[in-house]
């Protein structure tokens, strides 16, 4: 067991921490968890607001200052 770690200690551990990494970030970015909703919730804010200041289908354009 002790070669073993002596040998694969580094490689163990660090498939552990990529494990750890992807089942944190997995919870995270769930459907309707905490991440998902803030991001929707600033998207659908920025769309409101282009809309609101007369956007083209939700894209705004603003034209170059040579065009103006």
């Amino acid at each position: 067991m002790k070669q073993l770690f002596e040998e694969y200690g580094g490689v163990i551990i660090t498939v552990a921490v990529i494990v750890a990494l992807i089942a944190i970030i997995t919870v995270i970015m769930a459907t309707n968890g905490t991440v998902q909703t803030m991001f929707t919730d600033l998207l659908t804010t920025m769309k409101n607001k282009v809309d609101a200041a007369g956007g083209n289908g939700g894209i705004a354009f603003v034209p170059p200052l040579s065009l103006r």
